[in-house]
């Protein structure tokens, strides 16, 4: 308590008195006692500085994803587990003990990630499901499905390892060029026996300018051929 806020002092040992170690040992005070006190009063607890650290700690991390992946370029996916982090710095303000209400934390983070780019996997995938096709055959735009799942990464060598499943519509090409070479001067009900004889095509529509003429430009270039897919 207050009362012993004492003014600077000499303490000797009881238990000495009668022998000569009680005058060669003792202690002094150099100013008077302060901070006594009697009552209650807030202390800071090691259980207030760890859960301090890690109610920041997560928070730095969260926020560091999200500013991370702000980062990123366009066109790159950042899965979550791909993200690496580590708390570089926890300092606190006061020590356990201290007598306080409140003090201050700082917490610092170092994020990395490893990353890929989205039309890579699109451009395998496209690759993989050609290959069991035979040749001329193509994909449908926008047709391309792709689901995939974290499987492991790897910060140091950066690598990532994905599990992926895929699907398209498929459709076999036509050499447009060389077809509108075919076509040229042709009349038009012979375009439509060739266009028929294509086997992979179902149905033919032919439209021509001005709309009496019955024969094809003989310029190929002033041929258009569209491709209507379902």
């Amino acid at each position: 308590g207050e009362n012993y806020n004492i003014d600077p002092s000499t303490f000797s040992i009881p238990g000495f008195v009668g022998t000569p170690k009680y005058t060669a040992f003792f202690g002094k005070s150099s100013a008077a006692m302060s901070g006594g006190f009697l009552g209650e009063a807030w202390q800071i607890t090691k259980e207030d500085l760890d859960k301090a650290k890690k109610t920041l700690s997560d928070r730095v991390v969260k926020e560091g994803k999200i500013s991370l992946k702000d980062k990123i370029p366009d066109g790159f996916v950042v899965p979550d587990e791909a993200i690496y982090s580590e708390i570089t710095e926890a300092t606190p303000s006061l020590s356990a003990g201290a007598k306080a209400k409140i003090f201050a934390y700082q917490v610092k983070a170092k994020l990395e990630a490893v990353t890929f780019k989205k039309s890579d996997l699109e451009n395998f995938s496209k690759e993989i499901i050609l290959s069991n096709f035979s040749p001329g055959k193509k994909i449908q735009e926008g047709s391309l499905s792709i689901i995939y799942n974290f499987d492991s990464s790897d910060i140091k060598t950066g690598k990532l390892i994905l599990s992926a499943s895929f699907s398209s519509k498929i459709y076999s090409g036509i050499d447009e060029k060389s077809l509108a070479q075919t076509l040229a001067g042709e009349p038009l009900a012979r375009v439509q026996d060739i266009l028929t004889a294509q086997p992979e095509i179902t149905k033919v529509q032919i439209k021509s300018w001005p709309f009496w003429s019955d024969i094809a430009p003989k310029d190929s270039k002033k041929i258009i051929i569209k491709l209507i897919l379902d």
